[in-house]
């Protein structure tokens, strides 16, 4: 996985959640959960929290995953 890939996904993770909170704040204002939090307020919490857990990326994960693939697929080679 390439460092722009991974941009491009953390980009789509908060561009996610700036519509969901667009549109939580549309869909309550007529009237707010009896809690004053809905589904989709905690739904954005769980995205924003996820990420910021995430690990960073390391080209580490991709040797490491193509020494997998390799030890799964013994018999698949280049030309044969």
């Amino acid at each position: 996985m390439s460092t722009s890939r991974t941009t491009a996904r953390r980009l789509v993770v908060l561009v996610v959640a700036a519509a969901i909170t667009a549109t939580s704040g549309i869909l309550t204002a007529g009237g707010a959960a009896a809690d004053g939090q809905s589904a989709a307020d905690d739904y954005v919490a769980f995205l924003l929290a996820r990420h910021a857990a995430s690990q960073p990326y390391s080209q580490a994960d991709d040797y490491v995953g193509t020494l997998v693939y390799w030890h799964h697929h013994p018999q698949w080679g280049l030309g044969s």
